[in-house]
């Protein structure tokens, strides 16, 4: 027991010594905790903004939506492209215009159907074009005109015996430049023997025209129904005048208009009117029937035939001075007024022309009046037909045409002939012929023709053959003045 307690007593002193050894020295210091990461902070977002920080959101936009918040972009359109997100619009197109960002489309146009809206074209027509979208009109005809763009057709082609046109169909007539037919290259040949009227001219028809009768004084007002009175003190210088106005006539429809001077001292009535006067070789028909006959048989389009007297005093020079005045001021606008016609009248009554709708057929001294108007008148008349009437002042007359015709009013046919029996056929063909090489205005087979009746005399057989063929060409002829060629040389050279 002793010996245990020794023992005992050795181990506590040897703890107390190794006790005090450690209370000598600083105690250890203690180790100080890493630091921690604070937690992050999750944005709660809200239309962009941050519910808990207020932070607002910088956007990371894709196909327009934040791929960071997620808002969708309200979009601020400009050409089709969002200003905000980049977005492009898809369109929804309506009438042109898109449906959601307002942009209208530039149209890429094929058949009048935009490729990319699908919109259908209004079409804005210009000669048969739309000038919007580019589209040719397919054309629905209807009298030459189209129902579709309104534009007429130019008739550029057509069969050459039935004058149906190509294009249209429409009935046209032929039109000569040079003697052939711009439309179908048919030659135009002139009648030259009283047989070789067609078949159906000579035939006779129901289709019957209808006459007017008038009389005029120069100078004194009006022109006044039914013939002058016979037993008037002015009665010399009352001037008649028959209208014709063909089968169906529409007034208001524009026709062309011929105006005839009658032989000297013959009224106004007789070439229309007396059976006695007119071709036999047709029949002893009138003048009325013989228009009537060529219009039935399509031979020329309907027209109006005006016939008027002249105040027979004086040379041919001085009444046709005379005689212009009394178409243009009285006769002409008379029938502008009161019939169809392309020519009109201003506020004042005073006469608004119409040329290349109007031809004056002269005949015998009826003729040679017209001869010495043609250099002053072809702002009333495009077309002349003098028939079986010379002139003898040459040199004056080609001087007046080269002055007084040009290309603002040039003359788009002058007709001349006679009767191979007629006195001074020749020389009145020398004449036609010299006129020709010596006036810019005219050249034999473009724009003027003599043709020579066979076997006839002087006298309405010829008148009557000479307005079977010019009326073949009037209205319906084709000129460029300034394709004339020179004159060959100075006038007084060539009209001796």
């Amino acid at each position: 027991m002793k010996k245990n307690w020794k023992e005992l007593l050795l181990l506590l002193c040897a703890a107390l010594l190794l006790l005090g050894a450690g209370c000598g020295r600083s105690p250890a210091p203690e180790t100080e905790p890493a630091p921690t990461e604070p937690a992050p902070h999750v944005h709660i977002w809200d239309n962009g903004v941050c519910e808990t920080c207020g932070a607002v959101c910088a956007h990371e936009w894709k196909d327009g939506v934040c791929a960071v918040c997620g808002t969708v972009c309200a979009h601020e359109w400009k050409d089709g492209v969002c200003a905000v997100c980049g977005t492009v619009c898809a369109h929804e197109w309506k009438d042109g215009v898109c449906a959601v960002c307002g942009a209208v489309c530039a149209h890429e146009w094929k058949d009048g159907v935009c490729a990319v809206c699908g919109a259908v074209c209004t079409h804005e027509w210009k000669d048969g074009v739309c000038s919007v979208c580019g589209m040719a009109c397919a054309h629905e005809w209807e009298d030459g005109v189209c129902s579709v763009c309104g534009m007429a057709c130019a008739h550029e082609q057509h069969d050459a015996e039935s004058g149906l046109c190509s294009v249209c169909g429409m009935k046209t007539e032929h039109r000569y430049r040079g003697g052939v037919c711009e439309h179908c290259g048919k030659e135009l040949v002139f009648n030259t023997k009283l047989i070789d009227y067609p078949v159906e001219v000579k035939t006779e028809t129901d289709e019957k025209g209808r006459l007017d009768q008038y009389h005029f004084m120069p100078g004194q007002g009006e022109v006044l129904p039914g013939m002058h009175p016979t037993a008037s003190p002015e009665d010399n210088r009352m001037r008649d005048m028959v209208v014709y106005t063909p089968y169906g006539y529409d007034e208001e429809k524009p026709y062309n208009v011929l105006i005839i001077a009658p032989g000297a001292g013959h009224t106004g009535h007789q070439w229309m009117e007396k059976p006695t006067l007119v071709n036999a070789s047709l029949g002893r028909i009138k003048g009325c029937d013989l228009l009537d006959r060529l219009i039935a048989a399509e031979k020329i389009e309907p027209l109006i035939v005006v016939e008027v007297e002249y105040y027979l005093r004086g040379t041919p020079a001085e009444i046709a001075v005379r005689y212009d005045w009394d178409l243009r001021e009285r006769v002409l606008p008379f029938l502008a007024e009161n019939y169809g016609t392309y020519a009109s009248v201003d506020e004042d009554g005073t006469l608004i022309p119409s040329p290349e709708h109007f031809a004056f057929a002269g005949y015998s001294y009826g003729a040679m009046i017209g001869w010495q108007m043609l250099p002053g008148s072809t702002d009333l008349f495009a077309y002349w037909s003098l028939i079986s009437g010379g002139f003898q002042n040459d040199e004056e007359l080609a001087d007046a045409l080269d002055a007084g015709v040009g290309a603002d009013e040039p003359i788009l046919y002058l007709y001349t002939g006679d009767g191979s029996m007629a006195e001074g056929w020749e020389a009145y063909r020398h004449r036609v012929e010299k006129l020709s090489k010596v006036c810019r205005c005219v050249e034999d087979g473009i724009n003027l023709s003599f043709i020579l009746v066979d076997d006839v005399e002087h006298g309405y057989q010829c008148c009557n053959t000479g307005l079977y063929n010019s009326l073949q060409i009037f209205f319906h002829g084709s000129l460029d003045p300034e394709a004339l060629p020179p004159a060959e040389t100075p006038t007084s050279a060539n009209t001796n």
